[in-house]
């Protein structure tokens, strides 16, 4: 299969966490979450994070602290959980079409349309606004 080169850097063989393999050092662990970190920080989702949030990651990250507590592990995996989840190209675009419903509804309500307050609610006028007017610059 021919692939395009890449004008990054290549990778580390072990970018990410193999399960099966386990975690012999906090080293290992602290090196995977700084990954994430910085991964999050190039596609934006780390900075809508609520300030403890990040406080408590990137403390973690940075001190010399053993990580073997189940519920600093806990929170940890939590953050990098919704970090996941907001770097996801899908639900960035869903959350802009969410906007720009609440937007346009808000407009539409005050200029006597009540029954335009349902529009924030409809799962398809939401996936239109995202799909095709946020993707083609127009949100």
């Amino acid at each position: 299969m021919n692939r395009r080169p890449s004008l990054h850097r290549p990778r580390a063989q072990h970018q990410h966490l193999n399960i099966k393999e386990g975690v012999t050092n906090t080293a290992t662990l602290r090196d995977f979450f700084r990954r994430e970190m910085f991964s999050a920080k190039r596609n934006g989702s780390w900075f809508r994070l609520g300030s403890v949030e990040r406080g408590v990651y990137s403390l973690a990250v940075r001190l010399d602290v053993k990580l073997e507590s189940a519920m600093l592990l806990r929170a940890l995996v939590g953050v990098l959980k919704k970090l996941k989840e907001m770097g996801d190209r899908a639900y960035a675009v869903v959350m802009e079409g969410m906007r720009l419903a609440w937007a346009f509804s808000d407009a539409a309500a005050s200029w006597g349309n009540e029954a335009a307050k349902e529009w924030r609610s409809d799962a398809s006028y939401v996936s239109f606004l995202g799909r095709f007017l946020v993707r083609r610059g127009w949100g």
